[in-house]
């Protein structure tokens, strides 16, 4: 009976080692293979930082008063994995690099950003990306309440997105000052130049968008796609394509925009506003849509239409549709006949430079004007910084 047993342990040990042999070799190719396998990964994938915590090259994430400094495009990634902290510029940023990240898909957005980013008046560069099946893309995917971007400037930008797109941010929840775009941005609905959507506790001040914006749907403007908040002091000279609620400085606002302008630039046609749609109805040269309750104050707009027989510069109207009660103030200009059933104050393009036009305007702290030469220009914020 004991040989019996001792037989029965020997040919269990037998196995047990033949199959641990067994799975140390599977092991082993397992292992190779995978090291194969992420070597050539590795080789083929375009190069993106590994996501990490933010290194500072100085200053403290938790401190607005001494904020974490930033100098590189790896770091300005690195925020992705901090968004509650207090973020300056250091210096420019090149942000070239990122057309090769993730695949071609270039930046990852910065998400749920719930602090202060300063740029300090340095420009980020040549930021590029390329989403077009994501929502809510811009270097801020989207800003909380209660956060602040500030002092920065958007250089050479590229931005394709399903919607809710802007260069600076998608979504808006936060407050932006003195910040200054110039790129490209395509997508869908709600495009913008600097914010794709800014929402009801979010506002713009002394902003300003250049550039063009492509898009296929509505909501579509200049400076911000659709605003529930503030735009004040704010401008753009941005280029804009849509299907409808086209507007120079917004496409559609539920919000209040006051004290700021849109003299949109084309480099391809001297029509800067167009529609896809045969109709350009839905095209106004300050807002597309105005929500009622909505508020427009001391503002203007002039945007070429096209001419006819009967004048040479037929503009595009303040406001395309929607609620024009609480119009106070604002201009538009064009040669064209004028209609009193019109929204806004409709002058000629020689008229629209002149301080007399607009009346009760503040051309010594708020506005400036080159007399009879050009547009009205923001004091706080000079469209040829």
């Amino acid at each position: 009976m004991e040989s019996i047993t001792a037989g029965s342990y020997c040919r269990a040990l037998l196995v047990i080692l033949v199959a641990t042999t067994m799975v140390a070799c599977a092991g082993g190719q397992a292992r190779d293979g995978s090291a194969t396998t992420a070597a050539t990964s590795t080789a083929h994938a375009a190069p993106a930082p590994e996501a990490a915590a933010v290194s500072c090259d100085s200053g403290n994430l938790s401190d607005p008063d001494d904020p974490c400094i930033i100098t590189t495009v790896e770091q300005l990634q690195a925020i992705d994995d901090e968004p509650q902290g207090h973020y300056a510029l250091g210096s420019a940023i090149d942000a070239s690099a990122t057309a090769q990240w993730n695949d071609g898909e270039g930046f990852q957005p910065i998400r749920g950003f719930a602090g202060t980013f300063d740029g300090r008046g340095n420009t980020i560069s040549n930021l590029y990306i390329d989403r077009p099946d994501e929502w809510d893309i811009g270097l801020f995917a989207n800003t909380e309440e209660g956060s602040e971007v500030r002092n920065v400037a958007l250089a050479e930008a590229q931005v394709v997105a399903h919607s809710s797109a802007g260069t600076l941010v998608g979504v808006q929840h936060g407050l932006v000052t003195d910040a200054h775009v110039h790129g490209k941005v395509s997508g869908g609905d709600s495009v913008g130049g600097l914010s794709g959507v800014v929402r009801a506790t979010g506002s713009i001040v002394r902003s300003s968008s250049r550039g063009e914006i492509d898009a296929s749907g509505t909501n579509i403007g200049g400076l911000v796609g659709y605003s529930m908040g503030e735009i004040d002091s704010s401008y753009s000279l941005a280029a804009v394509t849509g299907r409808t609620d086209i507007g120079g400085l917004a496409g559609r606002s539920g919000g209040a925009v006051r004290n700021s302008y849109s003299l949109p630039e084309s480099a391809h046609s001297d029509v800067a506003l167009t529609s896809t749609l045969s109709d350009s109805s839905g095209i106004a040269a300050l807002i597309g849509y105005l929500e009622t309750g909505a508020t427009v104050d001391g503002s203007y707009a002039v945007s070429f239409q096209g001419s006819t027989p009967v004048t040479d510069f037929t503009g595009h109207r303040l406001i395309a549709g929607g609620d024009d009660e609480h119009i106070a103030s604002s201009y538009w200009g064009g040669n064209q006949r004028k209609y009193d059933y019109i929204p806004g104050e409709h002058r000629s393009v020689d008229e629209m430079k002149l301080a007399a036009t607009y009346e009760e305007w503040d051309f010594d702290s708020v506005w400036s004007i080159d007399e009879g030469e050009d547009y009205p220009d923001l004091v706080s914020n000079p469209r040829n910084r």
